[in-house]
Order: structure tokens, then sequence, then C-alpha cells
């Protein structure tokens, strides 16, 4: 399911949008590449309980309606919070990207993202739906990028 590409490990999620992160027990940061435009609410919260469960302390979501899986997300961490209290410098942040290409949002993904005191070594990239292509597209940028092993450009 999961392949490593450049320091990135990527992968393509359908219907049911099941989730088993490939670093259990390990936080993460992750990119959504939203290509599911039907996706529901309650798909929405399901899969966004079960990232930030499994590790998810920052994500980058764009595509077809990003910025409703930014707020399942930030969600999903409130209820996080509520079941197992954390410090706040250890909750997951989301953040969205509408209308931006691809590359600039990898661009971001890659460069700019580290909180408090996470600067994230395991990277995760998600295409949520959408053709098999999408996936294949979002992996040629990230060769064409050249992201490292800790997900900084070389």
């Amino acid at each position: 399911m999961f392949e490593q590409l450049s320091g990135i490990w990527t992968a393509q999620l359908y219907r049911p949008f099941a989730f088993e992160s490939p670093f259990p027990g390990e936080e993460f940061a992750l990119l959504l590449v939203v290509g599911a435009p039907d996706a529901t609410a309650a798909e929405r919260e399901r899969l966004s309980r079960a990232l930030v469960a499994q590790g998810c302390r920052y994500a980058v979501c764009t595509g077809v309606g990003a910025m409703g899986w930014d707020e399942a997300i930030d969600d999903a961490a409130v209820w996080a919070e509520l079941e197992r209290p954390r410090p706040s410098e250890r909750l997951p942040r989301p953040a969205w990207h509408n209308d931006e290409p691809l590359p600039e949002v990898l661009r971001f993904y890659l460069q700019q993202i580290a909180v408090a005191d996470f600067g994230p070594s395991r990277r995760l990239a998600l295409v949520l739906g959408g053709p098999a292509a999408a996936l294949e597209d979002l992996r040629g940028i990230l060769e064409r990028l050249g992201a490292g092993p800790t997900g900084e450009g070389r």
C-alpha cells in the first residue's frame, strides 16, 4: 500500500478510507491531497480521528474540499485532547490550501512545517480518492522537487 519516495511515504486511499500508519506509535506530518469531492462528513470525521489517533502532528490539506478536511482534522484533535489531555504544543495542527498548484503546496509541506518542538522526520503524503493517476502525479512532483530523507530539498 505505502511506497517510500525521496524520504516520503506515499499511498492512495479509496473508500472506505481506512488508515493504518506506516509509522506505528510515531508522530508524522501529513500531506492530504483530496480527490474525492463526494466525501461525507462521517467519512471525514472517521478518517481524521484515525489520522490523529495514529500520530498525525501536522496536516496540510489540498484539493477538493480541503477546508472541510482541515476542519475535520482540527475537530479530531479536539476530541483526542478531551480523551487524553496533552500539552498544547503537542496538539495536531492542520492547514489547508485551496486553488494553489500542487507543486507549491508540496514546497510548503516540505519546507515550512515545523511547530513548537516538532520538526518532522516522518512524512506521509496521501491521495484520497480520485483517479489512480493522481498518485503518480504526486510522486512525479516529489521526484522533481528532490525531497530528501527528512523531507528537505536537496
